[in-house]
């Protein structure tokens, strides 16, 4: 069975309001322009997600709300998770593994430098990840507690620069 798993970073952020946690902080223009760009690319691509696994970070989820203007992603196929916030790889490679199996195709919008991390872990391709970068992974294996032993092959990179 294939399993595929997308990794977005983020959109640009913005460092205007220094008073604002790093948590609070929101997009900045180009972030905003980027992450509706991506939102389109995806669209023209046919992807969707059965679950979208997303940072509970401000700038994470704005980058959602703009992904979703373009793509249909249903209320009930996206989780805010705290952990995801500036999450290591072996986090989000155990927050991965809690995946229920009839989930096929999952996105996780967090940060770096642990998506990078993690896409490098599953595919054996280093690419960065600047803000808004997607990578789509494919995975044989019928369970996503496997995620971890499993190579998966990358079958999509896109960055706001190549769209």
């Amino acid at each position: 069975m294939k399993k595929q798993l997308t990794l977005i970073r983020h959109a640009k952020s913005s460092w205007d309001n220094t008073s604002l946690s790093d948590h609070a902080r929101d997009l900045n223009k180009r972030g905003r322009r980027d992450a509706a760009r991506m939102g389109e690319a995806l669209r023209k691509r046919e992807i969707s997600f059965d679950l979208i696994l997303c940072s509970s970070a401000k700038r994470a989820r704005e980058t959602l709300a703009l992904l979703r203007e373009r793509l249909e992603i249903e209320d009930d196929a996206v989780t805010f998770l705290d952990d995801l916030y500036c999450a290591p790889a072996p986090t989000l490679v155990e927050l991965i593994r809690q995946v229920d199996n009839s989930k096929n195709s999952i996105a996780i919008i967090a940060h770096n430098p642990g998506l990078e991390d993690l896409a490098t872990m599953l595919s054996d391709e280093r690419e960065p990840f600047s803000t808004c970068t997607v990578m789509q992974i494919e995975f044989e294996m019928d369970s996503w507690k496997q995620v971890d032993k499993v190579i998966g092959k990358r079958t999509l990179f896109l960055s706001p620069k190549t769209v």
